[in-house]
């Protein structure tokens, strides 16, 4: 009985142990990727600015073997619980192209209201294409 109460013991302690060890590495902030694609490195996008200076920010790098990335970025602005589509200087969306990576900056106005970017990338990385979508965190511009 004894040697049953001490293997029961040991099983209880080893488990308590195995969930710290075998815990993921948090990332450490928005656009921080921990092998989260498979054919890029790095997806991103972001909303800064002031509500008549607003900055939209577009940001993909591919892997090793990328041989090409699409990008479409969309506004969107909160309707209560909804996001609902905004333009960015009149258009519904803006699309360009990269070999192995992207990086964008657009500048637009936009009314009061809390805003947020999406982003849909599509990248081609030694045969396979990956979709990709990323939001950026809201913004609220009064």
């Amino acid at each position: 009985m004894k040697k049953i109460v001490v293997f029961v013991l040991v099983v209880c302690l080893m488990l308590s142990v195995l969930p710290n060890a075998w815990a993921l590495e948090e990332p450490e902030g928005p656009g921080e990727i921990i092998d989260e694609y498979v054919n890029a490195s790095s997806a991103d996008v972001s909303v800064k600015g002031t509500k008549a200076s607003t900055m939209i920010r577009a940001t993909c790098e591919g892997k090793t073997g990328t041989t090409g990335i699409s990008a479409t970025v969309y506004l969107q602005r909160k309707n209560g619980s909804s996001w609902v589509p905004a333009t960015i200087n009149g258009a519904s969306s803006i699309s360009f192209t990269g070999t192995s990576s992207v990086d964008r900056t657009f500048n637009t106005s936009v009314t009061a209201g809390t805003y947020r970017a999406k982003a849909v990338y599509k990248v081609t990385c030694n045969g396979s294409t990956e979709t990709i979508t990323v939001y950026s965190s809201s913004v609220t511009f009064s």
